[in-house]
C-alpha cells in the first residue's frame, strides 16, 4: 500500500503459482504480480500516498480506481496529477460511521479522525496531537462508495480501517490494511473485529510489513 517501496513478508504457508519459497515482495503491486490477480475496479482510502500510483499498470490497461483522501492538500495534489484520468475517481472525503464533518489530526504525513488520535500506542511517549494540528474534513459512509465490485481495497487511515470494513459489500481479492505500526507499538483499536471479519469472509494473512497486512481471500 505504501509508495516508498516497504518490504512484506509474506506469510510462509501460502504457496504462490509463481515462486513457493519467496519471501519478499516490494509492494502489493508485486505481490499481485506475483499471483497472477489483476484487479478490475481499485479503492484506495486515505489516498495521500498515490502521488507516485503504484497501480498505473493496470489503470493503463483499463482498471479502474477510486481515489479517497480527507486532507484537503493532499486531495488537491491527487486532483492535479490523476484528475485528467477518466478511469481515476477522486473525493475529498474521509470513511466514518458517521456522516458530517468531524476534526482530524494531523502528525508529519499521517492524518487520523479525532476518536482514533485517543489510542494511547499510535506516537512514541515523547509526541502528542495538539491543536495547532487540526483540520476538518468530510466524512461519509463507504457503503456509499462500493457498488459489489470492489477486488482491491487498500486502507490507511490510522485506526479508522474497521469502519471500511463493516460496510463493505464487495468481497476483494486482496485486502490490504494499515494495521500496525513496529516502531511505536502500535496496533489499531479494532485488530480483534478486523481478524474476525477476516475469518468469517474466508480471507487469510497473506503477508505484513512494518505497518500493513494483506489479506487474501481463499474462497
Amino acid at each position: 500500500m505504501k509508495n516508498d517501496l516497504q518490504k512484506f513478508t509474506i506469510n510462509p504457508i501460502v504457496k504462490t503459482a509463481i515462486d513457493p519459497e519467496l519471501k519478499l515482495a516490494e509492494d502489493v503491486f508485486e505481490l499481485c504480480r506475483r499471483v497472477r490477480f489483476i484487479p478490475e475496479t481499485i479503492v484506495q482510502i486515505g489516498a495521500a500516498n498515490a502521488g507516485d500510483f503504484e497501480f498505473m499498470p493496470f489503470i493503463e490497461r483499463g482498471s479502474k480506481a477510486i481515489l479517497l483522501e480527507p486532507h484537503p492538500e493532499f486531495y488537491k495534489i491527487l486532483k492535479e496529477k490523476w484528475g485528467g484520468i477518466n478511469n481515476i475517481s477522486i473525493f475529498e472525503c474521509g470513511i466514518y460511521n458517521k456522516v458530517g464533518k468531524f476534526k482530524f489530526y494531523e502528525k508529519w504525513d499521517a492524518t487520523c479522525l479525532e476518536e482514533c488520535s485517543k489510542n494511547a500506542n499510535y506516537l512514541p511517549d515523547d509526541q502528542v496531537f495538539d491543536e495547532n494540528e487540526v483540520f476538518f474534513a468530510n466524512c461519509c459512509l463507504f457503503s456509499g462508495f462500493d457498488n459489489g465490485e470492489i477486488d482491491l481495497l487498500l486502507v490507511d487511515t490510522n485506526g479508522a480501517e474497521w469502519y471500511v470494513l463493516e460496510e463493505l459489500k464487495s468481497r476483494p481479492k486482496i485486502i490490504c490494511l494499515e494495521t500496525h505500526y513496529i516502531y511505536r507499538n502500535y496496533k489499531t483499536l479494532f485488530i480483534e473485529k478486523i481478524y474476525a471479519w477476516m475469518t468469517l469472509n474466508n480471507y487469510i494473512i497473506y503477508a505484513k510489513n512494518e505497518s500493513d497486512t494483506v489479506f487474501m481471500r481463499i474462497k
